[in-house]
């Protein structure tokens, strides 16, 4: 008699599709800590595509700007901002992390709008040598250059906080890095990349990276114990982030985060609510953003929205920089039909 196997991968995503099965719309209980998003009017959440073909250090400078003006971003002068990338690994050959050259374009644009304080801060779930993955990738010349800190976020020092979180949550209480905690003004800058486990990560997902993996393992256990989606959404939901760009330059296809091939999209995508900002991302990536599980949790509990009428495009349409990403066969669902 032969015997069925399954991998650690297939039970993660099983356990955390079965989790956002059993969500309820209205299921997050209101506590914890929260921050206030710039209001936006109307519900409209104004998401900015803005072109930039390459990381020459002047086009990133420009499409930053635009999109910074085409949008509701956050005031930042004279306030502590922690800029959230995603460097979960590093791969010379492979559009794995966020670009530093696009992360020094945003300093440098932060320090001219009078940021007192910018942080680079992360917290990787495949590699407990984030000291490493920084120098291969570049963030210790764009440290040494503009004399800021780059926060290992598994190893920082940490505070217990109430989540907001689901009934049957195993994260009610989380100890959090308190570099995010104290943080004025978080900006989250994710790779537009395919994700094995949940099909597809880009701003929301990237804030997985603030559980510090010195309390909770690698990759981050509690989070796949909790039903990693469910995490997702109650991450977000206690730690909002004020500003996304969504680093779509080069972005990753196929078998991501780490695995996948370079795929190229030529753009930029920026705005205040992360929700929205993914949403328009995975529309470029040729996906329906309402058949991601965690993407459809995060709106009807009211993170911000996913749907095309309450999502104002002030830049660039999507049609321009839309190109169908190659997903792992599992999740073959998440492709938007054509009309």
């Amino acid at each position: 008699m032969s015997e069925s196997k399954i991998t650690r991968r297939e039970m993660l995503c099983t356990l955390g599709r079965l989790s956002l099965v059993a969500l309820p719309a209205t299921g997050l209980l209101a506590c914890g800590r929260s921050k206030e998003s710039e209001k936006n009017p109307g519900d409209k959440y104004p998401v900015a595509i803005v072109p930039c073909s390459s990381y020459d250090d002047e086009k990133l400078s420009s499409a930053i700007h635009l999109g910074w003006q085409k949008t509701i971003p956050p005031v930042v002068k004279n306030k502590k901002v922690v800029i959230k990338p995603n460097l979960v690994e590093f791969n010379a050959k492979r559009p794995i992390h966020t670009d530093v050259h696009l992360v020094k374009a945003l300093v440098q644009f932060l320090k001219k709008l009078g940021a007192k304080e910018v942080i680079i801060a992360e917290g990787p779930g495949h590699r407990r040598d984030t000291e490493a993955v920084w120098r291969k990738a570049g963030y210790f010349d764009l440290k040494n250059e503009f004399n800021i800190p780059l926060i290992d976020l598994n190893y920082d020092d940490l505070q217990v906080i109430k989540t907001v979180s689901y009934k049957d949550s195993l994260i009610k209480n989380l100890y959090l890095p308190k570099t995010i905690l104290s943080a004025d003004v978080i900006i989250s800058v994710p790779k537009m990349k395919t994700h094995h486990w949940v099909g597809v990560t880009l701003s929301l997902k990237n804030m997985i990276g603030v559980v510090p993996g010195i309390k909770y393992g690698w990759p981050k256990n509690i989070v796949h114990w909790n039903g990693i989606e469910k995490s997702i959404v109650e991450i977000n939901a206690t730690i909002p982030t004020h500003y996304t760009i969504v680093d779509g330059v080069l972005g990753m296809e196929g078998d991501g985060p780490i695995m996948g091939s370079p795929k190229k999209v030529g753009a930029l995508v920026m705005g205040n609510n992360a929700l929205a900002v993914d949403a328009t991302s995975a529309r470029i990536m040729g996906l329906e953003p309402n058949a991601i599980n965690y993407f459809r949790a995060a709106h009807e509990n009211g993170l911000g929205s996913l749907k095309t009428e309450d999502i104002v495009l002030t830049a660039s349409g999507i049609e321009a920089f839309k190109t169908d990403f190659d997903l792992d066969p599992e999740f073959g669902h998440l492709k938007a039909t054509r009309a």
